[in-house]
């Protein structure tokens, strides 16, 4: 009875032991200005190589032995944090993060998929000159023909006198 008593202090003052000398690191990352939660924030201890990310509600918990220690914490488009410090026992850290990119306004514009069936000039192809700087050239110069004809849909033929390609006439030399 004795031998079992002995036993059951020594693991129990061993586990005491072992749970003491680990601390949790627990907070909330948000933004600096708005105060809201970043979701998936990224706290790292460096030194320790172990990390974790924040919750949808900005929570996170890092469970680090006691000591010196230093975390990070980072989000993109977000100025990082460091903090070094001394844990002896569990320590809330709320982080707030100051945004460093800060976007102008994006605006998107562009043409209904109905605007090909809807338009009178169906079928056309407009050709930059931007366009036709990148296009290959023949001897030296790019040929607007050549280039309509190798366009997705068109096809060339010559009969007689002028060339004619879907509905651009073109003279030739005879």
């Amino acid at each position: 009875m004795k031998l079992h008593l002995l036993c059951f202090v020594l693991l129990s003052t061993t586990t005491l032991v072992a749970q003491t000398q680990n601390a949790t690191i627990s907070g909330t990352i948000s933004d600096a200005r708005t105060g809201e939660p970043l979701l998936s924030a990224n706290i790292y201890n460096s030194e320790t190589l172990s990390g974790t990310a924040s919750n949808t509600y900005g929570f996170y918990s890092l469970r680090q032995p006691q000591g010196q220690t230093a975390v990070s914490a980072t989000f993109t488009g977000y100025q990082s944090f460091t903090a070094s410090f001394n844990l002896t026992r569990d320590t809330v850290i709320n982080i707030a993060l100051e945004p460093v990119i800060e976007l102008d306004e994006v605006v998107v514009s562009g043409q209904s998929p109905l605007q090909n069936i809807r338009s009178t000039q169906m079928g056309t192809i407009q050709l930059s000159p931007a366009k036709t700087e990148i296009l290959p050239a023949l001897l030296g110069e790019t040929d607007i023909i050549k280039t309509f004809q190798l366009m997705p849909g068109v096809q060339g033929a010559l009969k007689g006198p002028v060339a004619s390609m879907s509905g651009v006439a073109v003279p030739t030399k005879t």
